[in-house]
């Protein structure tokens, strides 16, 4: 990834609250010597991801071989006009929050182990509705889906969040961000508060 120094992000306590706030990761592995993609959420547990699907994807052939792979987790983005700029005839622009994660799958064999992943990532996720999943509906399924774990070997991060622009264009960014509407305008909004919080 293109990471001008400026837009790393290198704070733990940021990239953790990035991958469990927007777990949907992108999963890349190569399959014939060509780039496979998986999108699919992934938890994080201890400073490692854990995820599953289905055996039936060509991807599981790479976590039995124990690949490389690398996880994206997209957050929040908005665009930035250049109008907002005191500076006129500067590009327009993008700002984002990413988190690159690089390292091994492996399979996780142990079927309760895998079962207790999946209801963790419900109960992340369905709050009071978590009780209706059960052990047997799991045991029904099992054999058509792998559990895996990421062994992370890099993390990687890039907040683009205005830091390269004057202080006051900053603040013209954050104020027009502020008052979209848009969930995602608001969240970048929230980031460039944070980041400038001492």
């Amino acid at each position: 990834m293109y990471l001008p120094r400026h837009f790393e992000e290198t704070d733990s306590k940021r990239l953790q609250a990035l991958m469990q706030d927007h777990p949907f990761a992108t999963l890349v592995t190569t399959h014939e010597d060509l780039p496979f993609v998986t999108h699919l959420p992934l938890l994080w547990q201890d400073g490692r991801l854990f995820g599953h699907m289905a055996r039936a994807n060509l991807q599981a052939a790479a976590i039995q071989a124990q690949q490389g792979v690398l996880a994206i987790f997209h957050g929040p983005h908005a665009y930035v006009s250049s109008g907002w700029y005191e500076e006129q005839g500067l590009p327009s622009t993008w700002n984002y929050a990413v988190v690159h994660v690089r390292g091994k799958l492996s399979p996780v064999t142990d079927l309760e182990q895998v079962a207790e992943m999946i209801q963790a990532l419900i109960a992340e996720h369905d709050g009071d509705n978590a009780a209706v999943w059960d052990a047997t509906q799991f045991t029904k399924r099992s054999g058509a889906i792998i559990g895996f774990e990421i062994e992370i070997e890099q993390i990687e991060a890039k907040f683009k969040l205005s830091q390269n622009r004057p202080a006051g264009d900053r603040e013209r960014v954050l104020r027009r961000l502020r008052q979209s509407s848009s969930l995602s305008d608001q969240e970048v909004a929230k980031m460039m508060e944070e980041l400038r919080e001492p």
